[in-house]
């Protein structure tokens, strides 16, 4: 029986996918629900990070009662109870059929992570990708096969009307640089902080955060120790499971804390099902349910290793821990920006430096003070409290002076944009591209997805690669793999996208060359600078 269901399941997740595909294709034709907003966490696993507190400061917002939430949820998780009011909010399941009835008309999206492969944001909409955090882990095409593992990541982004940032370095370093959206996003970056930290500086937060923690991890009046690695492996959807390490990590913190220290455990949402199967870990490992920024406050101190969540934890001005035993290898096969070297914390490599470490925290000493602070004016200046209500300013009120970026339009030097879409890569187009790259074009590749293609590509130009198409056609097909982003010129190399160049709502934007299969390339240059 079990190899006949494995035989099944190819066939039965083909078939979810054409149903949903269907569900979704005839919500497109249906009106947009201006007044709805639709929120997704992590693919659903729970009502936190920044679309929750976006969700949070409307709920509360006098002049935003009108509105009618929709929260993304999976395996069966519900709304805390103070937000159990069923004629403003209501839940679907990930990925249900209302799920995707609901991506197609909502008004406003909401979202920290990505939308699936078949979203085609439509005109009406407007969507606002949060993301999860300053990252101190290189992204996007920074990354072994970027062009494959950040090809859906980058295609919501330029779908995206706002995109939330901390700083002018993440602006600048992740979404500009590693995502290479300079001179391809077309809409407006808010460094208006993370709305997801305000609850962390809210009046009363300490005493909130700290009921919290003894609520999963009993204690008296002990001082706590917030432990939160991140995690590791090939991906998130594979990260490695972490067990072993945890307890070894626990225990040795254990062994230099007094008696009046505890420390408690907050793992990756991408780990927390393996962390909860191990009863070594029960006692002090918080739920995944429970955002971390509800927790951070209750922290005397944090411990963690390349976790995006001592940026948030920044703006406490408490002792912040650094255990990098893995740095030679995370550096080598992750990457990390060059501000890792200068942490605002003390690093160590070894259990026993650890533990010192830990022993030296306790007594009061705090080395690196003066750094945290410096890194808090640099790399979380705008997180004071408000940032929630700056984002829905912009997002609702028109108002996105205060904290707003446009990424410059043309590319970094102001070079025209072209836009090439191919079926493979062969030698004959990987010429076509040195050349066009020589000319000082800003160029894009569009690629069916195939692992590796990505890698094929010279890397001064964007590999887009193609995903799955939910039977889209003309305008939605355009905007599903391109969003918003405008070329000077498109060309067509597949010959499979004859008449997308007149599709409503691209002509305006676009100049579209029509190539015969047989062209030959090398005349193609000319044409392209010229055109």
């Amino acid at each position: 029986m079990p190899a006949v269901q494995a035989r099944m399941r190819p066939a039965a997740a083909a078939l979810r996918l054409r149903l949903t595909d269907r569900v979704y294709r005839r919500a497109l034709r249906q009106s947009v629900r201006a007044d709805t907003v639709l929120y997704e966490s992590f693919f659903g696993k729970g009502m936190v990070c920044n679309p929750e507190a976006v969700f949070r400061e409307l709920w509360h917002s006098d002049a935003h009662q009108h509105l009618q939430h929709v929260w993304v949820l999976r395996d069966g998780k519900q709304p805390p109870a103070q937000y159990r009011d069923p004629k403003r909010l209501r839940v679907v399941d990930y990925r249900s059929t209302g799920y995707f009835r609901t991506l197609a008309t909502a008004g406003t999206l909401v979202n920290n992570v990505t939308f699936g492969p078949e979203f085609s944001k439509r005109p009406e909409q407007t969507y606002l990708n949060t993301w999860h955090g300053t990252p101190l882990k290189r992204m996007g095409y920074a990354v072994p096969d970027g062009a494959e593992t950040s090809a859906n990541m980058v295609r919501n982004f330029l779908a995206a009307d706002f995109l939330c940032s901390g700083s002018a370095f993440m602006t600048q370093q992740m979404y500009a640089d590693d995502f290479r959206l300079e001179g391809l996003f077309p809409g407006t970056v808010l460094e208006s902080g993370q709305p997801r930290i305000d609850q962390q500086l809210a009046p009363g937060a300490q005493d909130r955060a700290r009921e919290l923690i003894r609520r999963f991890a009993p204690a008296a009046d002990q001082r706590i120790l917030l432990v939160a690695p991140t995690w590791r492996g090939a991906s998130t959807a594979a990260a490695d499971h972490p067990g072993a390490d945890l307890h070894e990590l626990l225990s040795a913190v254990d062994r230099a804390l007094p008696s009046d220290w505890q420390a408690v455990l907050k793992v990756h949402q991408s780990v927390y099902s393996a962390a909860r199967r191990d009863s070594r870990l029960a006692g002090r490992l918080l739920p995944d349910s429970v955002s971390a920024n509800a927790l951070l406050a209750g922290a005397d101190a944090l411990l963690t290793d390349y976790s995006s969540i001592f940026f948030d934890y920044l703006c406490l001005d408490r002792p912040i821990l650094f255990h990098t035993p893995d740095l030679g290898e995370y550096r080598r096969d992750r990457g990390l920006y060059g501000i890792a070297e200068e942490l605002p914390g003390p690093v160590t490599h070894g259990l026993a430096e650890l533990q010192e470490s830990v022993r030296q925290l306790v007594l009061g000493a705090d080395p690196r003070a003066a750094r945290r602070r410096q890194w808090r004016r640099t790399y979380a200046p705008h997180d004071d409290g408000s940032a929630g209500r700056r984002v829905i300013e912009a997002l609702f009120d028109g108002d996105d002076t205060r904290a707003a970026r446009l990424l410059k339009r043309g590319g970094a030097k102001g070079a025209r944009s072209a836009l090439l879409v191919v079926d493979r890569i062969d030698g004959d187009l990987q010429g076509l591209v040195s050349t066009l790259l020589a000319d000082d074009l800003d160029l894009e590749v569009s690629v069916s997805y195939s692992k590796g293609d990505g890698q094929l590509i010279e890397p001064r130009a964007r590999p887009l690669l193609r995903v799955r198409s939910a039977g889209h056609r003309g305008e939605h097909r355009w905007r599903q793999l391109f969003g918003g982003a405008r070329f000077d010129v498109a060309v067509d190399l597949s010959g499979d996208w004859g008449g997308i160049g007149s599709a409503p709502g691209t002509a305006t934007a676009h100049r579209w060359v029509a190539v015969d299969s047989d062209v030959d390339l090398a005349s193609l240059g000319p044409r392209l600078r010229s055109d």
